[in-house]
């Protein structure tokens, strides 16, 4: 059984770099962490899978957490306040293209929940809709 490094970050979606926010290494450690974190925590029933209603679920309770002025949509305005608001909105910057569907500027609950999920898609080579949580760990991580 593979042993999961506890962290105290709760950012995730699907492991994205924030640039020019700290040392090149650093930051592959954090982004590392963090998707090991969402990994670790999608995976809702404990089976060691993920599949992709247990990814979109995680997006869900992430999204409530991120939507700070609670419009439902993700946009600069969510930011948090201080140390995390540049990495926020360089998220925001690399994750919008991909998720906003509209292109409207925002992330809505929908395009979040229902994103692009690359990384899943990737690790799933059988094309059974789930997914070893280790695997799409190394998957994320070799798609950066």
């Amino acid at each position: 059984m593979t042993t999961y490094l506890p962290t105290t970050a709760r950012f995730a979606v699907i492991a994205l770099v924030f640039a020019g926010t700290a040392a090149p290494a650093a930051n592959a450690m954090q982004s590392a962490d963090r998707m090991e974190q969402f990994a670790v925590s999608a995976d809702a029933n404990g089976d060691g899978y993920i599949t992709e209603a247990e990814i979109r679920e995680a997006r869900t309770s992430r999204f409530d957490r991120f939507d700070r002025d609670s419009n439902d949509q993700l946009n600069s305005d969510d930011a948090p306040r201080f140390l995390m608001r540049q990495q926020f909105n360089d998220w925001l910057t690399v994750m919008t293209p991909d998720f906003d569907t509209d292109g409207n500027g925002s992330i809505s609950r929908n395009e979040f929940v229902n994103g692009p999920m690359h990384a899943f898609e990737a690790a799933d080579t059988d094309q059974d809709g789930q997914v070893a949580v280790e695997d799409l760990i190394a998957t994320a991580q070799s798609l950066r």
